[in-house]
């Protein structure tokens, strides 16, 4: 008898409301317990979901560090190239320049042996 009693307790049910004098078919509780596993299960994926999102937020943060800390190192390449370019311009303009003074030096020297030359050869004729 108690086990009969018990079955009828297992397929009728109330829910928490004890205002109500609705119960439930066994029916009925299949369909509101799958809704249940269905939720419960929503929630777990819910759940999982937000730590994934959580991880994959973390990694991207790290991926925008990494493209922020190459930026900033190609930056200070591109600042390193530019100051040694100036700097062989600069090297280039100072060899040109000495270049050119060198130039002058043993034009002034050419025209000082030819002038001492023709001054002799002047002297030895005149003489």
């Amino acid at each position: 008898m108690v086990l009969v009693l018990m079955s009828l307790t297992a397929t009728y049910g109330q829910t928490g409301n004890k205002d109500t004098l609705r119960t439930y078919n066994r029916t009925e509780l299949k369909r509101i317990a799958k809704k249940i596993a269905r939720a419960n299960y929503c929630d777990s994926m819910l759940t999982y979901s937000d730590v994934q999102l959580k991880q994959d937020s973390l990694k991207l943060a790290s991926k925008d560090k990494e493209i922020h800390n190459f930026t900033r190192i190609g930056v200070q390449n591109d600042s390193i190239q530019l100051g040694l370019n100036n700097k062989i311009k600069e090297y280039k303009d100072k060899e040109s320049d000495s270049t050119k003074a060198i130039k002058r030096l043993k034009t002034g020297w050419m025209i000082t042996a030819v002038a001492v030359l023709v001054e002799n050869v002047w002297l030895a004729v005149r003489k």
